[in-house]
C-alpha cells in the first residue's frame, strides 16, 4: 500500500494540461502558484503539456533534461519551456524525483 501512496504523490507532482472535457488547455494560461509549465516531446504531433513543481527544478535529473533542452533549443527559449525526450520517460524522471524527496 505504501508504494501506491508514494506513486499518487509522484502523479501528483506534474499533471497534463488537460481541462475537464480531455481538449488541451490553450498554452496562454497561468500556471499554478509554485509550478512551471513544460512542453515534453522530440515531435510537434508527440509532445505533451505539463505543469511541474518549481522546486523539481534543482533536481540533478531534471537539470539534465533541461540541459538537453538548451543544447537543442539555446538557453534564451521564448514561451513555454521546451524538453525534447519522450513524454514517457519524462513522467519516470518526474516520479523518481518525487520518489527520493
Amino acid at each position: 500500500m505504501h508504494w501506491r501512496r508514494k506513486e499518487s504523490q509522484a502523479m501528483a507532482m506534474h499533471e497534463r494540461l488537460i481541462n475537464e472535457k480531455g481538449d488541451e488547455r490553450c498554452t496562454g494560461e497561468r500556471a499554478r502558484k509554485g509550478y512551471v509549465p513544460v512542453i515534453v516531446g522530440v515531435e510537434d504531433e508527440c509532445s505533451e503539456k505539463f505543469l511541474m513543481q518549481v522546486e523539481f527544478l534543482r533536481d540533478p535529473r531534471i537539470a539534465e533534461l533541461l540541459e538537453m533542452a538548451a543544447g537543442e533549443f539555446g538557453y534564451r527559449q521564448q514561451g513555454i519551456l521546451r524538453i525534447p525526450c519522450d513524454a514517457e520517460y519524462f513522467r519516470q524522471v518526474v516520479a523518481m524525483v518525487a520518489k527520493h524527496r
